[in-house]
């Protein structure tokens, strides 16, 4: 049953209006019933909630700005049994109060819900992209890794295969050193060999030239002969005869002075002089009883080469 409210003013009917904030709703509590009961006011003493015999909600005080109403006209008699509104009439407010807050329980709820489900998202995302770095830094040092193990590798191979040839080259070359001695000996002495023959050919073609010009010298000049014949009348000692044999021609260019002209160089007693074809020009032939000097051209280039072609080694 309502309270009739024709007396009060529609503001103080708002003020009956528990707020959803208010402190009767926060501090509303359910009975044993379900039933919405309301805390005692400050002006409900224990005494007259004994004499009601119920619990149930206070009496709000109609006010205006916070201020008793204050209405001229006389307020209409209210039966006493009206003045308490029922707790199943007051349910209502109750279970809006209460589906209030279960909503906004469930809204809290469903937030947290969905934060739990961003932050697992972020995590779990966090976590792919950790691995993908994990897996990328992985990738990376095992490129590097088998890079620098290439190279190495390489390094290794070109070193170990250096060693190798050149062990080889060694042992080769210890095992053909005998051959590579033998053939190098064989060079030295064909070099020797021809250079002997070399230098022989060189000394009887300078040989032979020689005795070409002083051929040629001797046509063109015949008192050359003369002076050949005193070289070779020099290295005979003083002796008391000799005999010298030479060109003939040399000895018709010499005419009457032969004699005159040989004991002049060689201080003998006898002298005698013979003419021999087979001597050529500007040589001859000197015998003494000590021995023979044989001033032959031919003779005397022959000792020169022999000479020349000793070996300094050689005393013979």
């Amino acid at each position: 049953m309502r309270v009739p409210i024709r007396q009060w003013g529609k503001r103080s009917f708002d003020n009956l209006r528990p707020s959803r904030h208010s402190p009767e709703a926060r501090g509303q509590a359910m009975d044993e019933g379900g039933r919405s009961v309301h805390d005692a006011g400050p002006t409900d003493s224990p005494a007259s909630q004994s004499e009601s015999g119920q619990r149930g909600p206070r009496l709000l005080q109609p006010t205006f700005c916070g201020s008793p109403w204050n209405d001229e006209r006389p307020p209409m008699p209210v039966p006493e049994a009206k003045r308490v509104l029922k707790a199943a009439e007051n349910a209502p407010l109750a279970t809006a109060v209460a589906f209030n807050f279960e909503d906004f329980r469930k809204q809290c709820d469903q937030y947290l819900q969905r934060v739990r489900n961003t932050a697992r998202q972020i995590v779990q995302q966090a976590a792919q992209e950790a691995e993908q770095i994990k897996q990328q830094a992985y990738e990376k040092a095992k490129a590097e890794a088998y890079r620098d193990a290439m190279q190495q590798a390489d390094a290794e191979i070109q070193r170990r295969a250096k060693a190798l040839a050149e062990e080889q080259a060694a042992q080769s070359l210890q095992s053909m050193l005998p051959a590579i001695k033998d053939a190098a000996d064989s060079i030295l002495r064909e070099y020797q060999e021809w250079l002997g023959r070399w230098e022989a050919s060189a000394i009887r073609l300078s040989v032979a030239i020689a005795e070409r010009l002083i051929a040629r010298e001797l046509r063109t000049r015949p008192e050359a002969a003369t002076e050949m014949l005193a070289q070779a009348l020099r290295l005979v000692s003083r002796v008391d005869r000799l005999t010298v044999r030479l060109n003939p021609d040399d000895l018709r260019a010499l005419g009457e002075s032969a004699e005159p002209f040989v004991r002049s160089i060689v201080h003998a007693e006898r002298v005698e002089l013979q003419a021999e074809a087979s001597i050529p020009r500007g040589g001859c032939v000197i015998e003494t009883r000590h021995g023979t000097v044989d001033a032959r051209l031919e003779t005397m280039l022959d000792r020169i080469v022999q000479e020349l072609l000793q070996d300094p080694d050689d005393p013979s």
